[in-house]
């Protein structure tokens, strides 16, 4: 039986514990190796997504993506899997959400691009900024 076919998946506590324990034994069992590769693993991938969370700035949704397609064939249970999965989740349907609000079907434009002010260079070094959008002009009286 290999150890990647349990079904219920340990924590990585529980897996760190029987590793541990398993060491006082004075015989070679196959599966603490694979035991001890995953809960490698697990832990790497648990310090990768603390370095992404303790950064100035939020990650790229694809970074996050990849951190999660790495974590699916580890054994071991990784707790924040299920949060970064819902995270992700709420990201596609923010977007999705906003590709309807803003783009027009079969726009040559991408949603970054709609967002995104579009600087215009005015003669005599003015700038000024247009939107794709143009909201109604509102004119404040002080």
């Amino acid at each position: 039986m290999c150890f990647s076919s349990f079904r219920p998946r340990l924590p990585l506590t529980s897996a760190e514990m029987i590793i541990k324990e398993v060491v006082l034994l004075p015989t070679y069992l196959p599966s603490v190796v694979a035991l001890k590769e995953a809960v490698k693993k697990a832990r790497d991938w648990v310090n990768r997504l603390e370095v992404l969370q303790k950064l100035e700035y939020s990650p790229y949704l694809e970074a996050l993506e990849s951190l999660m397609a790495k974590a699916k064939p580890i054994a071991i249970k990784l707790d924040s899997l299920d949060e970064l999965e819902n995270q992700i989740a709420a990201a596609h349907a923010w977007r999705e959400r906003t590709a309807k609000t803003f783009l027009r079907k079969n726009s040559y434009y991408s949603l970054i691009e709609v967002l995104s002010p579009k600087l215009d260079v005015l003669g005599r070094d003015l700038f000024t900024f247009t939107y794709r959008f143009q909201i109604s002009s509102v004119e404040f009286v002080y």
